[in-house]
């Protein structure tokens, strides 16, 4: 409740509700283990503090069928006030998550994609885990595989 205070602080919360859904949970638990695996110790060169696993908000865990300007995926925010724009139904009840994401090896996003690039071009199957709207400080991730996503809270708001 306090980081999501501290970047919309002017919701009107009406409930917080805790999500648990133990299969979600156990696909997202193995989707951490293989990205461990691979990535091992992650970190970011910036003053953000970015862990490879990160909560953060969303206003949506479907995947976006019409896409947006980083790809066509989860959209996912640091800063809740950025998942607000998008809640939709100004008028009424609006919804948004506050979930834990794998965010491991990123890139840019681009419009056009559909799935993360390769991480090396002479090895097409090692893909980056997720895309970014900016490398050097992300606020925005986007997500192509729906278990590096694990919504903990539901939270209603005018």
């Amino acid at each position: 409740m306090n980081k999501l205070q501290a970047t919309a602080s002017t919701l009107n919360v009406q409930k917080i509700e805790r999500i648990q859904n133990p299969h979600l949970y156990q696909t997202y638990m193995l989707k951490k283990q293989k990205m461990d695996q691979d990535n091992g110790e992650f970190r970011v060169n910036d003053n953000s503090s970015m862990e490879p696993e990160e909560k953060i908000s969303a206003v949506s865990m479907h995947n976006g069928a019409q896409g947006g300007v980083l790809g066509h995926g989860v959209y996912f925010a640091k800063d809740a006030s950025y998942s607000v724009r998008y809640a939709g139904n100004p008028g009424g009840n609006r919804f948004m998550y506050l979930a834990w994401v794998l965010v491991g090896q990123y890139c840019t996003g681009h419009f056009t994609m559909v799935v993360p690039p390769p991480k090396d071009p002479s090895r097409l199957e090692m893909l980056y885990d997720s895309v970014v709207d900016l490398c050097e400080n992300p606020s925005i991730f986007v997500f192509f595989f729906d278990n590096q996503c694990y919504p903990e809270y539901l939270i209603t708001f005018q």
